[in-house]
This record gives structure tokens, C-alpha cells and sequence, in this order.
């Protein structure tokens, strides 16, 4: 039993990779063959489990209830993807710079991340998440979906039991529903296996962009700084390994919208952008902070468009209209779904005059002084955001570089919307800011990874020189080779 349960656990997830590596090909075509095979897997992964859960939610307005057949349409994805690709010929790709400083030995990097892999993949069907958060709402809210098979079951739209919905945004708990769906029963600890895909295929992302534009020395540095963090990996009592319940599967998102505005903004490629566009407006369904981060992204989108040349702007405004518009109507959707439940929006609302007012200014600084102590805390964080902030100085003028200014207004955005949410919550800052700040920071240590990694290189457009990149489809064939 227990054996069929883990097969099926292995088979929901693949189907995500297998659809969302459908929306890949029918969104990027041909340029699909620019993102390295370990992004495409990482994206594809994110892409499915948004299609999944956005498609349950559909199944919900419709008034269908939850089952397997009622979500196997979704493989007309990836066999269209197909059909439409037959005789259009091979991807165009991409091979990875060379050079650059030679930062950490490969077998080194390489037992670092494995361990680490395997620390993760263990530790999460050791003993049960007991903060209350991860208990009280998200696998809550799971079990909820499975046992009633609806996106709106009585359970959470009657009474005030719905008041923590709005709060709580469904992509994770519908992820997990699908997967017990095909597992056959509902297994709270087996179904933990979910989150060590996430991790995955966050470092899937990381390696598989960073080695498109960078030497493997800096990317191996910045992957393995943010695969070793102890904050994501160790089990520290009260609240880190609840924390990355939720907050590293939404790091999956945020980089993979970081990783298309990469390849947007040093490929020039348009559909990267909608590809963007589209993981922005997922986050916003994996954890309200998600919805600052498509704000974000859609802010630092248009100032790259508006102050990136007329070259840019004529090429990119499409692009920068689809991006805005799909994140439009993900919260549109979004506001529909919560509307079917009667407890009230639980957030605090954002008072601009308090947030100016001495008090306001006063508790965003005490957030902020809270942030900075737990960063360049070793024993949570390792040396992520003390290499941060050392290349950040040291190399200040690589600041005004296309990518690294992109990673770090995405950075220092989500960080600052945190400090507001901080400002103005109901609760004292003593209270919350110790779980907040760490989660806020597994949010984002994704991107301050990539931002080491472009800070510790030469400028990508050195690394991608004619010398050191060669498009596989022109590598000449061994017959062209030997002069036959």
C-alpha cells in the first residue's frame, strides 16, 4: 500500500513536469532551446503545479468535484506542445560561457549540493511540521480539499471557519490535494515528499540560468551558498523548517520570474517576458507575499522599458502590455475566489500617513534593524548575505549592470514590502519579527544567489563573447569535421 502511495506521490509530480513542460514549448517554441535542460525542468515543474491548481480552481467555479479524470484533460498540454513541433526542426540552443575564477573545486560544489539534496529529501519525513501556521492552515486547508473534493468546500465557505482563506492562498494545498488524488488516500507525512520537488527544482533554475550566462566557477559558489543555507535545511525548533512549508516553495516562483526577466533582458527575448509574467502571476497564488512580488516585478518591468532605450521600448512594450495583463487578471481570478468565502480579508490594510508618521517611521526602522541582525546571522544563513553585501561593496561599480540591477531591485523590493507588512501589522514587532524576517529571507535567497554569482563574474556580455558561446545547432558535424 504504502509502496503504490509513493508511486503515485512520483507520478502527480511528473505530471506536472510533463505539463508544464507543454506550456514551455507552446509558449517559448524554438527559443525553448536557449534555457539550459536543468531550468527547463525547474520551470516546467512550477508551471505544472500552477496549471494544476489554477485548473482545480476551475473545476470549482464549475461546480465539478476533485478527481484524477477530472484533471487528466490538462495532457492535451504536452501532446499538443508536440504535434505543434513536429517538422518545425531542433531548438536553437546555447552552450555555457568558459572562463572565469575558479571559486570552488566541481567535486566539491558537486558533494555539497548532493548532501545537502539528501538532507532535505530525509529530513522531511522525520517528525511532523508543528508550527501552527503550517498545521492550523496549510496542510489544513490540504486535507480540506481532499476529503470534500471541491475548491470551495462547505467546510472553509460556511460560518467564519473561511476567515484564514483570504490570508492563505490555495496553489499549495491544491498541489498537495492533487497529488493525494493519485496517491489514493490522503497521507499527511508521506505527502511532506512535495517539498524536497520544490527545492529541486529551485536549484534546477539556479544552476540551469546561471550557467547560461556565467563560468561555472561563480555559479557553483552562488548555488551551493544557497543550497547549504541552515535556515532550509537543518530542523531547527519553532519555526524554519515550517517556515520553508510555504516560503520555499514561493521561492521557486520568484526565481523562476527572475530567470525569464534574465533571459528577457540579455537574451531580448519577448516570450521570456510573458513567460515572466505568467510566474509572477502564479506567485500571488502560492502565499500573499507573492502578491508584492508581481507588484514588484511589474514596477521593475516598466522602468526597464521606459528607461531602456527606444530599441527596447519599441520591441519589448507588447511583451510589457501581456505581462501587465496577465498579472491583472490573476488577481482578478484571485478576488472572485476569495469573494466565495465569508470570513473577512485578515491582512492589514497599508496606511500611507501612518507609514510617514513618526510612529510608522519608527517601526519600519526597529523591522529594519531586525532584518539586517538576522541576515548576517551565520549559524541561520551561512555566508549568503555577508557574500552579498562584501562583493556588493567591493564591486560597486558592477551595480549599474543590466542583470545585477534587475536581481537587486527584486531583492530589495520583496524586502521592503516585508518592512511595510512589519510597520503596519496589529501585532508588536518583538512578536513577529523573528519567523517573519526568516521567512521573508528564504524567500529571497534564491535571488541573492543569482546576484552573487553575476557579481563574483565577468559581465555576462564578456562571458557570452562569439569566443566562448557557440549555437548547437551550428557545431559542425563530425562528416563536416573530417572534410568529407
Amino acid at each position: 500500500m504504502i509502496a503504490l502511495q509513493v508511486v503515485g506521490l512520483l507520478g502527480s509530480l511528473l505530471f506536472a513536469v510533463a505539463v508544464g513542460d507543454g506550456c514551455l514549448r507552446l509558449l517559448l517554441g524554438r527559443q525553448r532551446g536557449r534555457f539550459p535542460r536543468a531550468a527547463r525542468i525547474g520551470l516546467a515543474f512550477a508551471l505544472g503545479e500552477a496549471a494544476i491548481s489554477l485548473w482545480m480552481i476551475g473545476l470549482g467555479f464549475a461546480g465539478l468535484r476533485f478527481s484524477v479524470a477530472a484533471v487528466l484533460p490538462l495532457a492535451v498540454v504536452p501532446l499538443l506542445a508536440r504535434l505543434r513541433e513536429r517538422g518545425r526542426g531542433r531548438s536553437v540552443g546555447e552552450k555555457a560561457p568558459a572562463g572565469g575564477p575558479r571559486l570552488l573545486p566541481v567535486p566539491v560544489a558537486a558533494a555539497l549540493i548532493i548532501a545537502s539534496s539528501a538532507v532535505v529529501l530525509l529530513g522531511s519525513f522525520q517528525e511532523p511540521i508543528a508550527e501552527v501556521d503550517a498545521v492550523a492552515h496549510w496542510a489544513m486547508h490540504a486535507k480540506v480539499f481532499t476529503y470534500e473534493r471541491t475548491a470551495f468546500p462547505p467546510f472553509l465557505t460556511a460560518g467564519g471557519v473561511g476567515e484564514g482563506v483570504s490570508h492563505w492562498p490555495p496553489l499549495l494545498p491544491l498541489a498537495q490535494t492533487w497529488s493525494h488524488l493519485v496517491m489514493g488516500a490522503y497521507d499527511d507525512q508521506l505527502i511532506k515528499g512535495i517539498f524536497p520537488a520544490f527545492y529541486l527544482a529551485v536549484l534546477a533554475v539556479l544552476l540551469g540560468t546561471l550557467r547560461r550566462f556565467l563560468p561555472r566557477g561563480p555559479v557553483l559558489a552562488g548555488v551551493v551558498l544557497w543550497a547549504t543555507l541552515p535556515s532550509l535545511i537543518v530542523p531547527f525548533p519553532a519555526g524554519s523548517v515550517a517556515s520553508a512549508y510555504a516560503d520555499a516553495p514561493l521561492s521557486l516562483f520568484l526565481v523562476a520570474t527572475a530567470a525569464a526577466l534574465l533571459f528577457w533582458v540579455l537574451d531580448r527575448s519577448n516570450r521570456s517576458l510573458i513567460l515572466a509574467g505568467i510566474c509572477a502571476a502564479a506567485a500571488l497564488w502560492m502565499k500573499r507575499e507573492g502578491i508584492a512580488f508581481a507588484g514588484v516585478s511589474l514596477v521593475g518591468v516598466w522602468i526597464g522599458l521606459l528607461f531602456g532605450g527606444r530599441e527596447i521600448r519599441s520591441r519589448s512594450f507588447p511583451a510589457a502590455v501581456g505581462f501587465t495583463m496577465i498579472v491583472a487578471a490573476s488577481v482578478a481570478v484571485q478576488m472572485l475566489y476569495k469573494a466565495r468565502f465569508p470570513g473577512p480579508f485578515t491582512g492589514d490594510p497599508i496606511d500611507l500617513g501612518f507609514l510617514l508618521s513618526a510612529e510608522g517611521i519608527e517601526r519600519t526602522a526597529r523591522s529594519g534593524g531586525y532584518l539586517l541582525r538576522e541576515a548576517f546571522h551565520p549559524g541561520r544563513w551561512g555566508f549568503l548575505w555577508i557574500s552579498l553585501a562584501f562583493l556588493g561593496i567591493a564591486r560597486v561599480r558592477r551595480i549599474a549592470d543590466r542583470p545585477i540591477r534587475l536581481l537587486l531591485f527584486l531583492l530589495a523590493g520583496q524586502l521592503a514590502a516585508a518592512l511595510v507588512g512589519m510597520a503596519v501589522s496589529e501585532f508588536s514587532i518583538e512578536r513577529i519579527a523573528h519567523l517573519d524576517m526568516r521567512r521573508v529571507l528564504i524567500q529571497v535567497a534564491p535571488l541573492a544567489a543569482m546576484a552573487i554569482a553575476f557579481l563574483a563574474s565577468p559581465r555576462p556580455e564578456e562571458s557570452l563573447s562569439p569566443a566562448s558561446i557557440r549555437p548547437r545547432s551550428e557545431s559542425p558535424s563530425p562528416r563536416t569535421a573530417r572534410g568529407t
